[in-house]
């Protein structure tokens, strides 16, 4: 009967060891995992992100077909909308806001999901103050081209992006 009760005590002890030792193991690997990703996530630098220009190229894919986006802005085309971009290569954030926001108010409503992404992305990209988003000046000194040629120049930048802030 001693001999019973032992085995037991020893089985409940081994059995109570167990499973702390699991939650605690349990608790360790949910530790190591948030740790890891902390340390990813903190250590990445926002500004080289591959988002914004795979979104981008998604648009300029997605508009090729419209009639408006491709026209050439030096004739008197009335139906072509035509978009600022910066003299300044350097600074050109607020003329893309300004392009992306007429380009929402004028193209099909289908295609305002993807140009309020894009905005997104020039908006933090510039809150981050990634080259060449990082500056914020008027959109004066410039010349029109046609959205196509605003999307494409964009997307130049997006791609600048992480380059220039490895510096």
């Amino acid at each position: 009967m001693i001999e019973r009760e032992f085995i037991e005590d020893n089985l409940k002890e081994s059995l109570q060891t167990a499973t702390h030792l699991h939650i605690e193991g349990k608790m360790l690997s949910h530790l190591l995992f948030l740790s890891i990703l902390f340390l990813f996530v903190s250590g990445r630098n926002p500004c080289s992100k591959s988002e914004p220009s795979m979104v981008t190229q998604y648009l300029i894919g997605r508009l090729e077909k419209e009639a408006t986006t491709t026209c050439d802005c030096n004739s008197n085309v009335t139906d072509c909308l035509c978009l600022p971009v910066s003299s300044y290569h350097n600074c050109s954030t607020s003329c893309f806001e300004y392009g992306l926001t007429m380009m929402s108010h004028t193209l099909k409503p289908d295609y305002n999901q993807t140009i309020k992404r894009v905005k997104n992305y020039v908006q933090q990209l510039g809150k981050f103050k990634c080259k060449p988003f990082s500056c914020y000046q008027p959109c004066n000194e410039t010349f029109t081209v046609n959205t196509m040629q605003f999307l494409k120049f964009l997307q130049e930048n997006f791609q600048k992006a992480p380059i220039s802030n490895n510096q």
